[in-house]
C-alpha cells in the first residue's frame, strides 16, 4: 500500500472515531446515552376502549299518569306515608330518605318488596369496585412494582449526576432529588451523595408532616404540604400510607408547565426543558427486574391514571417523541449543555401540549397539560363553579350544582335555576354555558376514556336527554328528569371523592355463608331501570380495566373475579332493560337475579380488611368542595349521604307493579368556610340523621 493509500485509510479510520464519540465515544460515555430508538412502545391508554353495542327501540306499553292506585298490584296503602302516596299517584314514583339503611346492598338486602334496579346502585358498584380493585393493587403488585421503579430511577440519575457537568448536571441533581424522595417515602435506601442527601432529608420531614405550605428544598417551588396528608383507606395500613404519599409526591412537580401562561422566563422555560429531558433520559436508560424501567413506568401510569381521576396532560411518551424530534432517535446526554437545543425542544414540547399533547387548561381539566412523571388528581368539572361564580356572572349570589349540568347541555338544569333561582336568565350567564358546553364537547372521545370518573362522567351524560316515547310513564315526566340530574350529580361526588372512609361489614358475604337477601325480601318479579346504555357503556369500561391489568400482568385473582362479575352484571341488566323496553318478559333465571341483587353488590364492594380478618366497604358519605371565595370565606361543597328508597309503579310484564329499590342522595352545602362540615365533620352528620334539607328544586320527586 502506498503512502497515500495509507493517508487515506488513516483519516477514514480517525473520521469513523470521531463519529462515534459524537454519538456514544468517550463523551458520550461520560453521561451516558439515551436511546429512543430501540426503547419499547408504550400504549397512550390503558386499553383500547370496545363500546358494547344498544339495540332496543323503546315500545313499552305503559300505564297513564295519573295512576289509580287500587289497580297497582303489591301495593299496600296502609304501609306507605301520604307523601310517598301522593308522589306514586301522580307521578308513578316518590323517593325518600332511606332511614336506617346505611348501604344500598343493604337495602336491597333487607327491603321488603319486588326490587327495583336503579342505575344509581349500579353507578354505586362500579366506583366502589374499582377503588376496591385500586386497594388491592397499592397493597401488593403496584407497589411492588412502584419500588423497582424508584430505585432503577435513583440508580441512573445518579450515573448522570456523577458525571455530567455545567447546567446538565444541575438539572440531575434536581432529578436525583426528586426520585430520592420518592424512594425514602417507600423506606427504600438511596445512597445519594452528601449534598443531595440533606436536602431530600428535609424535603421528606415536610411532606411526612403534611402540616405547611413553603418552599421546596429539592424543587425549589411553593408547595402546600397538607395535601401529602392520606385520606379514606390510605388511613387504614401504614404501608398505603406510604404508597399515597409516595405516588402523590411524584405525581405533583410539573417538571414542564405547559400551557400555563406567563410561568417564566425563556430561561426557565429552557432549564425546564433540560430538567425534562434529564428525567426522561434516566427513565429510558434504566433497568429493572430485567425489564426495561418505561415498562414499570407505563403500569403505574396507565393503572393510577384510570383509577384515580387524573389529569390528562404530556406524559413519557408524548416527551419521548419531542426528544426524538429536536435530539434524534440517539443521542448523548452531553448533547443537553446546547442552550439553542433546549430553546427548541421547550418550544416543540408547548406545541406538542397546545395541538393534543393534553387537555386545554380550563374547566374541564384545571390543573392544566404540563409534563409530570405521574399525573395528579383532578376533579373533572369542578372548576365550571368557579367559571360562573358571582365575580363571573354580575348578579349571582352564588354557583349552583345545577351548573355541571347545564354546562354539560342540559335544558332541563337551566329551566330549573330559571324557575326557582332566577338566574338562567342573568347577563352572561347562558353565554358562559353556552361556552363551557362547547369547550366539553370538543374533548376527543378516547381522551375521556382515560380515567375512571371522566369516563362515568361520560357516561352519564346519556341521563340528561329525556326519555321519550316508548318508555314506561314514570320516566317520561318533568319530575324523573329532575331526579335525573340528581343521580347525575350525586354519582359525580361519588366518583371524585378521595376522603371516603371504608367500613367494616356486618354479617358477611352470602358467598362466604353469611346472612344473604332471603333474609328480608319477600319473592317477587323486579324491573330494571331500562337504560341499557348506561349500563352497555358501564360494561365496556370494567372490560377495558380488565383487559389493561392482564396485558401489564396486574390482575389478581379476586380483582379479575370482581370484574367478570361487574361485566356479567351490566351485560345481564342491558339484556333485561332491553327486553323490558320491547315487551319481553324476564326469565326466571333473571327474575332471581334481581332478588339477588344485594348480595351481588356487597360481593363487588367488599375487600378483605387485613391482617384481622372480614370484609370491608366504602361508607356511602361523601363530600367535595368544589368552591371557595377567598374574599368572602365562603365556599360550596356538594355531598352525598344515606341511600334514599325509590318506590316505583312499574310495568311487570304489563302489570302496573309497586316496585322498591335504592338510590343516591345529594346535597348542596354554602356557607363561611369554618360552617360548611369538613369530610370527618359530614361523615358524622350523616350519621345523627340531621342532614340539611335538599336543594329546593328536588322536591317534584323527593317527598
Amino acid at each position: 500500500m502506498g503512502r497515500i493509500e495509507r493517508f487515506l485509510c488513516v483519516s477514514l479510520f480517525l473520521a469513523a472515531l470521531l463519529t462515534v464519540s459524537s454519538c456514544g465515544g468517550p463523551e458520550a460515555s461520560a453521561y451516558g446515552v439515551v436511546d429512543l430508538k430501540n426503547s419499547p412502545v408504550l400504549p397512550e391508554r390503558l386499553a383500547v376502549y370496545i363500546p358494547v353495542p344498544v339495540t332496543a327501540r323503546p315500545q313499552v306499553a305503559s300505564y297513564t299518569l295519573p295512576v289509580d292506585l287500587s289497580r297497582v298490584a303489591g301495593l299496600d296503602r296502609r304501609s306507605l306515608p301520604p307523601e310517598v302516596l301522593s308522589g306514586l299517584a301522580e307521578n308513578g314514583f316518590a323517593v325518600k330518605e332511606g332511614g336506617r339503611y346505611e348501604y344500598m346492598f343493604q337495602l336491597y338486602r333487607e327491603k321488603p318488596g319486588c326490587p327495583f334496579v336503579t342505575v344509581d346502585a349500579v353507578c354505586q358498584a362500579f366506583l366502589g369496585m374499582c377503588a376496591g380493585v385500586r386497594m388491592e393493587l397499592e397493597r401488593g403488585e403496584l407497589r411492588r412494582e412502584m419500588e423497582a421503579l424508584v430505585s432503577s430511577f435513583v440508580e441512573a440519575a445518579k450515573g448522570i449526576y456523577g458525571r455530567a457537568r455545567g447546567p446538565v448536571r444541575e438539572a440531575a441533581r434536581t432529578v436525583l432529588g426528586f426520585a430520592g424522595v420518592a424512594a425514602g417515602l417507600l423506606g427504600l435506601e438511596a445512597g445519594l451523595p452528601p449534598e443531595v442527601a440533606s436536602a431530600v432529608e428535609e424535603e421528606l420531614a415536610l411532606v411526612e408532616g403534611a402540616s405547611e405550605s413553603r418552599a421546596s428544598p429539592v424543587l425549589g417551588l411553593r408547595e402546600d404540604y397538607r395535601v401529602f396528608q392520606p385520606h379514606g383507606y390510605y388511613r387504614r395500613e401504614p404501608e398505603l400510607a406510604e404508597f399515597y404519599r409516595a405516588v402523590t409526591w411524584l405525581g405533583r412537580w410539573v417538571v414542564f408547565p405547559a400551557g400555563m401562561d406567563g410561568w417564566g422566563s425563556p430561561a426557565d422555560r429552557r432549564e425546564a426543558a433540560r430538567r425534562t429531558a434529564v428525567l426522561v433520559g434516566a427513565l429510558h436508560m434504566g433497568t429493572a427486574e430485567e425489564e426495561p424501567s418505561l415498562l414499570l413506568w407505563d403500569h403505574l401510569y396507565q393503572v393510577t391514571r384510570f383509577l384515580s381521576c387524573s389529569t390528562v396532560g404530556l406524559d413519557v411518551a408524548a416527551v419521548s417523541r419531542a426528544m426524538e424530534e429536536v435530539l434524534g432517535e440517539r443521542f448523548p446526554l452531553s448533547r443537553l449543555e446546547d442552550d439553542t437545543l433546549l430553546e427548541r425542544l421547550a418550544e416543540t414540547l408547548e406545541r406538542d401540549a397546545e395541538k393534543g399533547g393534553g387537555l386545554e387548561r380550563g374547566p374541564w381539566d384545571a390543573a392544566g397539560p404540563g409534563f409530570r412523571l405521574l399525573e395528579t388528581f383532578t376533579e373533572p368539572g369542578a372548576a365550571v363553579f368557579g367559571e360562573l361564580a358571582p365575580g363571573d356572572v354580575p348578579g349571582r349570589e352564588k354557583p349552583r350544582g345545577l351548573d355541571l349540568p347545564a354546562s354539560l347541555g342540559s335544558d332541563r338544569a337551566l329551566q330549573l335555576l330559571s324557575d326557582f333561582y332566577g338566574e338562567a336568565g342573568l347577563p352572561g350567564y347562558r353565554e358562559k354555558v353556552r361556552e363551557l358546553h362547547s369547550r366539553s364537547s370538543s374533548i376527543e372521545p378516547a381522551r375521556a376514556r382515560a380515567n375512571l370518573v371522566w369516563s362515568v362522567l361520560r357516561n352519564c351524560l346519556s341521563l340528561l336527554r329525556p326519555p321519550g316515547e316508548g318508555y314506561p310513564a314514570f320516566m317520561r315526566s318533568d319530575s324523573w328528569r329532575d331526579r335525573d340530574l340528581y343521580l347525575f350529580l350525586a354519582s359525580w361526588v361519588d366518583g371524585v371523592s378521595r376522603d371516603r372512609e371504608w367500613k367494616e361489614v356486618v354479617g358477611g358475604l352470602a358467598s362466604d355463608g353469611g346472612t344473604g337477601a332471603g333474609g328480608g325480601n319477600a319473592p317477587g318479579k323486579g324491573y330494571v331501570e331500562p337504560r341499557p346504555e348506561v349500563y352497555a357503556l358501564l360494561a365496556a369500561d370494567a372490560d377495558m380495566l380488565r383487559r389493561g391489568l392482564k396485558e401489564r400482568g396486574l390482575l389478581s385473582e379476586d380483582s379479575a373475579r370482581k370484574l367478570d362479575s361487574f361485566y356479567r352484571l351490566a351485560m345481564g341488566l342491558k339484556s333485561m332493560a332491553e327486553k323490558e323496553l320491547t315487551n319481553q318478559p324476564l326469565s326466571a333465571e333473571e327474575y332471581s337475579a334481581l332478588e339477588d341483587f344485594g348480595d351481588s353488590l356487597l360481593e363487588l364492594l367488599a375487600v378483605p380488611a387485613g391482617e384481622g380478618g372480614g370484609y370491608i366497604v366504602p361508607d356511602s358519605s361523601a363530600i367535595v368542595e368544589v368552591y371557595r371565595d377567598e374574599e368572602e370565606g365562603t365556599a360550596l361543597r356538594l355531598a352525598v349521604g344515606r341511600p334514599t328508597i325509590y318506590y316505583v309503579i312499574a310495568p311487570v310484564e304489563g302489570r302496573p307493579t309497586l316496585t322498591v329499590g335504592a338510590g343516591y342522595s345529594f346535597y348542596e352545602l354554602w356557607g363561611a368556610g369554618e360552617a360548611v362540615p369538613t369530610p370527618d365533620e359530614w361523615r358524622l352528620t350523616v350519621g345523627s340523621g340531621q342532614v340539611p334539607e335538599a336543594s329546593a328544586w328536588t322536591h317534584s320527586f323527593l317527598r
